[in-house]
């Protein structure tokens, strides 16, 4: 997988977004479960807005790293999951 970097500024610190992108898709996951139970049990909707936040910033973060790995195509099919985050944002304001 390293291998998909190389060549880019990204070579060196492969590893370091790896564990970056995976702390953002945890708490994304976990804060949008616990929005869910939240909004059931008509505690808030604070975890679920922080949760598709993190969604959002994590798709940010893979989408610039496929640009800079020049994966046009692999940048284009993480574009529908950020645009969920954001629809999520947005339903969660209204």
């Amino acid at each position: 997988m390293g291998e998909h970097f190389s060549g880019t500024v990204l070579a060196g610190s492969f590893h370091y977004g790896l564990a970056v992108v995976t702390a953002t898709e945890l708490l994304a996951g976990l804060l949008s479960a616990a929005g869910v139970v939240w909004l059931l049990l008509g505690w808030g909707i604070v975890p679920g807005i922080v949760g598709a936040l993190f969604a959002a910033i994590s798709g940010c973060i893979l989408m610039t790293g496929q640009r800079l790995a020049k994966d046009y195509v692999g940048a284009a099919a993480l574009v529908p999951y950020f645009l969920i985050a954001i629809i999520g944002l947005y339903i969660y304001q209204m």
